[in-house]
């Protein structure tokens, strides 16, 4: 059961081209996202308890071409 799960998230597009025949453009994104879960039973003989988590860090790009109008 997830306790709680943040994410922050940053990108941009870079126009390459733009003219008579069409946009080129390029972006890029980086997102990290931490899930936590709720605190466990953990190990009874060592006494810690466990509460696992998730981390995530994702890296997204694309290009896109506009066709002029």
């Amino acid at each position: 059961d997830t306790r709680n799960m943040q994410e922050g998230t940053f990108g941009y597009w870079y126009r390459i081209f733009a003219g008579s025949r069409g946009t080129l453009q390029q972006g890029m994104q980086y997102s990290y996202a931490s899930r936590h879960t709720w605190q466990g039973i953990g190990d009874p003989l060592t006494g810690l308890g466990g509460s696992p988590k998730a981390i995530d860090n994702m890296v997204f790009t694309s290009f896109r071409y506009y066709f002029p109008k």
